[in-house]
């Protein structure tokens, strides 16, 4: 428009006022916009910030969870090894308590056992007297036995009666 209408004329002075105005609008847009990502920028550097340290302190939070997890579950262990313990010793002082019931019924020692004086076994008198007449019932046993079997002749009037004729 310059090079055909000339510097002076009314349409290049609108034109030249309208690019003047539109490079001021960019100028004041680019300003802005420049403003806008540096506040942006910003924002973003501090809420990567708060992040970072938002996740540092959950970290550090889950590291003490974590912790007293371990603590807990040896707690817990040493917990229900005290539980068994002490329910075996409720069960034992229930079997001594039933025990002592028992002992303390209507019968009671009245004296220590002692030992005998004599032996009970082998009674040697009863042997002895049991042995004499075993022997002596033998020994009648015997003679009579021998007695009967003997087939020999004692006095001459026996030997007649065994040649006699029958």
């Amino acid at each position: 428009m310059k090079a055909r209408a000339g510097k002076n004329h009314p349409d290049y002075l609108k034109a030249a006022a309208q690019v003047a105005e539109l490079q001021r609008q960019f100028q004041a847009a680019r300003t802005s916009t420049v403003r806008r990502v540096e506040t942006e920028y910003k924002e973003a550097v501090n809420r990567q910030a708060m992040l970072q340290k938002a996740v540092a302190e959950n970290k550090a939070e889950f590291d003490k969870m974590n912790a007293r997890s371990f603590q807990y579950q040896s707690l817990k262990r040493e917990a229900d090894a005290d539980r068994s313990l002490y329910d075996e010793l409720v069960r034992k002082i229930r079997e001594a308590g039933i025990n002592s019931a028992f002992q303390n019924s209507s019968i009671r020692i009245a004296d220590a056992a002692l030992p005998g004086l004599n032996p009970v076994y082998p009674n040697t008198r009863m042997n002895l007297m049991l042995a004499l007449l075993l022997s002596t019932l033998l020994a009648v046993g015997a003679a009579v036995m021998s007695d009967v079997l003997d087939n020999s002749i004692r006095d001459p009037e026996q030997a007649a009666r065994c040649w006699e004729p029958r």
